[in-house]
């Protein structure tokens, strides 16, 4: 298994924390793109791997709307009454 040095990967970490989360627009472009390199690609390989990028990028772009609609067909959470746990023995 590949495990990368602690000193690389807190650079990898403060990188993907200094960028942020992209947004759907930015995965949108990015399946774009992978769209035109599919029309310019030479070999089966590569054209295989540009359908896959395509339809994880799609998925990401579409994860926060289809998250938000799962959130609103949920029912509120319901408060409970507080239970009273132990066996009352000890008072």
């Amino acid at each position: 298994m590949f495990a990368l040095p602690a000193q690389s990967a807190q650079h990898w970490l403060a990188k993907i924390q200094e960028k942020g989360m992209s947004s759907a627009e930015d995965y949108r472009a990015k399946a774009a793109e992978a769209l035109v390199q599919l029309g310019e690609a030479k070999s089966e390989a590569e054209r295989n791997r540009l359908r896959r990028a395509h339809g994880v990028y799609l998925k990401l772009a579409s994860h926060g709307a289809e998250a938000a609609a799962r959130a609103e067909l949920r029912p509120p959470p319901q408060k409970s009454a507080k239970k009273n746990y132990g066996t009352g023995l000890f008072k």
